[in-house]
């Protein structure tokens, strides 16, 4: 079965590795022109700036003449994130996603925020130094998840679409016109939720995390 499910994934899934993407990464600043993110270590904060997708040819272009990561701030009005590294309590990532999640706290009041990178392998690059900075008292674990475990939310997906497409034939049947509607729905849900699965059935996911004794 798992060889089935590699040979289907071979023709149809791509879940890209990555590179670290010349021209879009410093040794402590990372660009991001798909989802439009703008990171930086500045000694012991962590600048994210996120910026409308109309300004992306500018902060490119910006940033790759090395324009300060307040300049380009300022030069397209995004909105920025300062994230004190030493007061984070969780760092968190997926092996096969391109992001982070953070959590840090500001007195009593707990902050969070995701952390898009162009690659995955951008992403791991721009983790190894985070970490650095991280208080002592958080503790590193790497966790793998199960195959079933991490192809749940794929599998979930799959069910419900094939009961969509279950409705629509009974609704065919019964001479409404919903069926159409349905069909379409129904494939939809599959044709995003079926990769995920079968690429976690693969390739199950681990987690790496950096957070206090107390986090789950």
């Amino acid at each position: 079965m798992l060889f089935l499910f590699k040979f289907i994934a071979f023709f149809y899934i791509r879940e890209p590795k990555g590179t670290l993407p010349a021209g879009f990464y410093t040794d402590n600043s990372w660009l991001d022109i798909e989802d439009n993110c703008l990171a930086e270590i500045d000694n012991n904060t962590l600048r994210v700036a996120k910026f409308d997708k109309k300004k992306v040819d500018k902060v490119q272009a910006l940033y790759q003449s090395n324009t300060a990561f307040s300049e380009i701030v300022s030069a397209v009005k995004a909105e920025e994130t300062l994230i004190p590294l030493t007061k984070v309590t969780l760092l968190e990532s997926k092996h096969y996603k391109d992001e982070i999640s953070l959590e840090w706290l500001d007195g009593e009041t707990e902050h969070d925020i995701r952390v898009q990178f162009l690659s995955v392998a951008a992403k791991e690059h721009a983790m190894a130094r985070i970490s650095n900075l991280l208080p002592g008292a958080l503790v590193h674990r790497i966790t793998p998840k199960t195959r079933v475990q991490s192809a749940l939310a794929g599998a979930i997906g799959v069910i419900i679409g094939t009961l969509v497409i279950a409705a629509a034939i009974l609704y065919q049947f019964s001479g409404k016109n919903l069926d159409i509607v349905l069909f379409a729905l129904g494939g939809l849900i599959i044709y995003f939720a079926l990769p995920s699965m079968i690429a976690r059935l693969i390739d199950p996911t681990v987690v790496t995390s950096w957070s206090t004794e107390t986090a789950s």
